[in-house]
């Protein structure tokens, strides 16, 4: 039976998904194809391989020589491809195959030849994938409604240590939030952040260590405001029309803001690192 932790992450996951699917179905989509529709962009804003990345420094520390990394949830491999610097071996495992051709291309161009990448979801693959040293898991489990059983497989396959990235709390930008409620008449869901998985954690009888930490995110810097149109479009799940398009376009003309040759939206990502190893201390669970 679920503790109360679980139970409320589920709720906020379901919560969710459920004012997605009825915004989606309101154009006849679904969101079957998310992630390919955003694999290009997601790759461009992660083409630096960035050594000093929080993150990527802390599976260093973690990580002993010669060892392995399983990275779930792979994406474009902002992290798979600085950390195949210093692992002997990655598995990205990545259900989403126009991420996964975006990292195998990126591997290819860095010249980096030890990652494997696997196509599939983490809860089909897990009990055929081996396990790593480190396990990695980052901005992944928000919509997972499943989370008790992401946590206990994760670490099943870890020998050293688990490390997963979260915000700390799910904030979209001001414009982007109005806009969500002048097309759709309600406030937008968030997703699960810190506090939600810390919860989590401590039910399952895992005292994580934190390091909380600004990230720097493309996530929304654009090159143009006619790109910026068609990701906020996106984002909020509308259809194109010029009506439509006419309402996003001048909201964002106002809210947008010079940066560099770019223009972007005002955002602070906090997030943070946590991890914890598989001969750490554990307490006894409460679910």
């Amino acid at each position: 039976m679920a503790g109360e932790a679980v139970a409320r992450w589920r709720e906020f996951v379901e919560a969710r998904r459920r004012q997605m699917d009825a915004a989606y179905a309101r154009l006849n989509r679904s969101s079957a194809d998310y992630w390919a529709r955003r694999a290009q962009r997601f790759r461009q804003g992660h083409t630096v391989i960035d050594m000093e990345a929080p993150l990527v420094q802390r599976v260093n520390a973690l990580l002993p020589p010669g060892g392995t990394v399983l990275d779930v949830g792979a994406g474009t491999g902002r992290f798979a491809l600085p950390i195949a610097r210093f692992a002997r071996r990655i598995i990205a495992l990545e259900p989403a195959e126009a991420m996964l051709a975006a990292l195998a291309e990126s591997a290819r161009t860095a010249g980096l030849s030890n990652i494997e990448t696997v196509q599939s979801g983490w809860l089909e693959a897990e009990a055929s994938v081996p396990p790593a040293d480190i396990v990695l898991c980052a901005h992944v489990l928000y919509p997972h409604a499943e989370i008790d059983r992401w946590i206990a497989t994760l670490d099943a396959h870890a020998r050293r240590a688990v490390v997963i990235e979260t915000v700390v709390r799910w904030i979209d930008p001001d414009v982007l939030n109005d806009l969500w409620r002048r097309f759709h008449g309600d406030e937008r869901i968030g997703q699960p952040g810190l506090a939600e998985l810390y919860a989590v954690l401590l039910e399952m009888g895992i005292p994580a260590n934190v390091k909380i930490y600004r990230q720097p995110s493309t996530l929304w810097r654009f090159t143009s405001l006619d790109e910026a149109v068609d990701v906020a479009r996106e984002h909020v799940i509308v259809a194109e029309s010029p009506e439509n398009d006419a309402i996003i376009r001048d909201a964002l003309a106002a809210a947008l803001r010079p940066e560099g040759e770019a223009l972007a939206l005002p955002y602070d990502r906090i997030v943070a690192c946590v991890w914890w190893e598989r001969e750490g201390p554990r307490l006894p669970a409460l679910a």
